[in-house]
C-alpha cells in the first residue's frame, strides 16, 4: 500500500504503517488542529504526499474524527486507514484473519446475515414412492457496530522529532491491536465450549488437540486458526522443540497442520481454536483527535468515577499532548460450534 511521492525530499516508497503514523505525529504536533498539523506536514520534506492532502482536505472539507467524511472526501485518508489495518495482520488475529478474507465480511453495521441453522435432507427412495419433504431452519444475526478507543500521551518534544513517528506508531500498533483483540477473542470463547488441559506433555497437548477438534463442526470452508498470548506460544515451541512433525515457533507456525496466531489481546493459558468462517465481521475506519486541553489521570487502569484522591494532571500546563485513535467495526458468531478453547495451559 501507498504510493511514489516525489516532491522535495519525498522520493521513497510509504507503506504499511508509515503514512499513518507520520499522520498521528503531526496531528499531535499541531495540537489537534489541522491547520497547524498541515502546517507541520508541509515544513517536513519527509512527510508523504497522501498525508499532506489528508490534512489539506480535513481543514475545510471535514474532519479526521468523523467516520463519515471519510467517506464521502477523504479517499486519501480511506487509503492511509486501508494499509494501516493490513500492516496490524502481524500483531492481530482479528486484523490477519479480515486480511485474510476468512471472515464473512458486511458491508455497514447492523447488518444482518442470513445462516441455516438446520439443513435439509435428501432421500432416496425407491420408484413410484411417495417424496419426504424436510424442514429447513433460518436465522438472521446482525453485525453490531463497536468503537475501540485508545489514548496515548507524550511530551510536545517528543512529537515535534520526525524520527519519532514510528516509535508513536508503534505503541498506537500494539494498543489498537491488542484492544481489539481482547474483544474480537472474548466473543470467540464465549461462542464455543472451553475445557480444562489435559496436563502438561506433549501427549496431554495432542490429546487437548483431539478434543478440540471435535468441539468444531469442521467443513469444507472452514478456516482454522490456533490463537494463543506470546507467552504461551514461547512455552509450546520450547516444549515441542526436537519433536518430530511439530512446526511451533514464539511467533507463530502450526499445530496439528493448523496456523497459529500469536496475540497480545489472547487470555494467558488458553489455546483457542476457531473456524474463522464461522464468524461475521465489519472493519470501517479508524478516526483520530488530538489535544492538549484536557485533565487526563495518567494510568492505564483509572477510577471510575474520580475520587478525591484521584491524581489528574492538566496536559497544556505539563507540555503535553493526548492522541485519540477510534476504530469502528464489528463481530459475531454465526453458529455455536465455531470455537474452542483449552483453559489453563502453561
Amino acid at each position: 500500500m501507498g504510493e511514489l511521492v516525489t516532491e522535495l525530499g519525498r522520493d521513497l516508497p510509504y507503506r504499511g504503517a508509515t503514512e499513518f503514523n507520520c499522520l498521528a505525529r503531526h496531528l499531535m504536533v499541531g495540537r489537534g488542529d489541522p491547520a497547524e498539523a498541515h502546517a507541520s506536514a508541509e515544513a517536513d520534506s519527509t512527510t508523504p504526499r497522501r498525508v499532506i492532502e489528508c490534512l489539506k482536505s480535513a481543514v475545510v472539507g471535514g474532519s479526521l474524527t468523523d467516520p463519515t467524511w471519510a467517506g464521502a472526501l477523504g479517499n486519501p485518508f480511506r487509503q492511509v486507514v486501508a494499509a494501516y489495518i493490513e500492516s496490524l495482520s502481524t500483531i492481530s488475529f482479528f486484523d490477519f484473519a479480515w486480511t485474510n478474507n476468512s471472515f464473512v465480511r458486511v458491508e455497514e453495521a447492523g447488518q444482518r446475515v442470513v445462516i441455516t441453522t438446520q439443513s435439509a435432507t435428501g432421500a432416496t427412495v425407491a420408484e413410484s414412492a411417495p417424496v419426504p419433504l424436510s424442514s429447513m431452519t433460518f436465522a438472521a444475526p446482525s453485525v453490531a457496530l463497536r468503537k475501540t478507543i485508545t489514548d496515548s500521551t507524550t511530551t510536545n518534544e517528543v512529537v515535534r522529532n520526525p524520527a519519532n513517528s514510528r516509535h508513536i506508531g508503534r505503541e498506537l500498533q500494539a494498543d489498537v491491536g491488542k484492544a481489539v483483540d481482547v474483544t474480537a477473542l472474548g466473543v470467540i470463547i464465549a461462542a464455543g465450549t472451553s475445557t480444562a488441559t489435559a496436563g502438561p506433555s506433549v501427549a496431554n497437548l495432542i490429546s487437548d488437540i483431539q478434543s478440540m477438534f471435535a468441539d468444531i463442526e469442521i467443513g469444507q470452508q472452514s478456516r482454522l486458526y490456533f490463537i494463543l498470548h506470546p507467552a504461551l506460544a514461547a512455552s509450546l515451541s520450547a516444549r515441542l522443540a526436537g519433536s518430530v512433525g511439530w512446526t511451533m515457533t514464539p511467533r507463530g507456525g502450526q499445530l496439528a497442520g493448523v496456523d497459529v496466531v500469536v496475540s497480545a489481546g489472547a487470555p494467558a493459558g488458553n489455546l483457542i481454536l476457531v473456524d474463522a468462517s464461522r464468524f461475521a465481521a465489519f472493519n470501517n475506519t479508524i478516526t483520530l483527535a488530538a489535544s492538549d486541553k484536557a485533565l487526563v489521570q495518567l494510568n492505564s487502569s483509572p477510577d471510575s468515577p474520580p475520587t478525591s484522591s484521584t491524581a489528574m494532571i492538566s496536559l497544556w500546563q505539563h507540555n503535553m499532548v493526548q492522541l485519540r485513535a477510534v476504530r469502528y467495526w464489528g463481530f459475531v458468531n454465526l453458529t455455536t460450534t465455531c470455537a474452542s478453547t483449552t483453559t489453563g495451559m502453561t
